[in-house]
């Protein structure tokens, strides 16, 4: 009777390790997809930042008009950007620390799969301020182009 119950608590011992590297496997694949997300956004808005500025680098005179309703729908664009940007930021910091978690409970548990790849994962970050600095620089500069080419037109003397 007593070796039954100490193959059930080692099996359950063995199925809550096994749970716990399935957590942390579950929770890697989220961060490698948050990434993935996050990579979307940005190739998504130098898409529209090239767009903006080819308008106003294209036309030898650009109609304030035009430029203001660029300006207009670019800055519409970008904010609405920088929110999901910033969403995408959370996530993905609160996957990290759900990694870090999951990992540390898997390498109590001894079924720490991948242990470097984890301590990798758990160390990446992308600060927001890094990212929202870096949105409103490349924003100003497309607005500057946008303007630039109202008040001082390309091919005029």
């Amino acid at each position: 009777m007593a070796a039954r119950g100490a193959s059930t608590a080692a099996a359950a011992g063995a199925e809550s390790a096994s749970a716990a590297g399935a957590d942390s496997a579950a929770v890697a694949a989220l961060f490698v997809q948050q990434n993935g997300l996050m990579h979307s956004l940005w190739s998504i808005y130098v898409v529209a930042t090239f767009a903006a500025a080819g308008l106003a680098a294209s036309a030898h005179t650009l109609p304030a008009g035009v430029a203001a309703a660029a300006t207009i729908g670019f800055w519409l664009f970008a904010l609405g950007h920088m929110t999901l940007l910033r969403q995408a930021l959370a996530m993905a910091e609160a996957t990290r620390l759900d990694l870090g978690s999951a990992a540390s409970d898997a390498e109590a548990n001894g079924a720490a799969a991948l242990p470097l790849t984890l301590a990798a994962m758990r160390r990446i970050r992308n600060p927001l301020w890094i990212a929202l600095t870096v949105h409103l620089a490349i924003d100003l500069c497309v607005t500057a182009i946008l303007w630039l080419a109202v008040f001082h037109p390309v091919g005029r003397g």
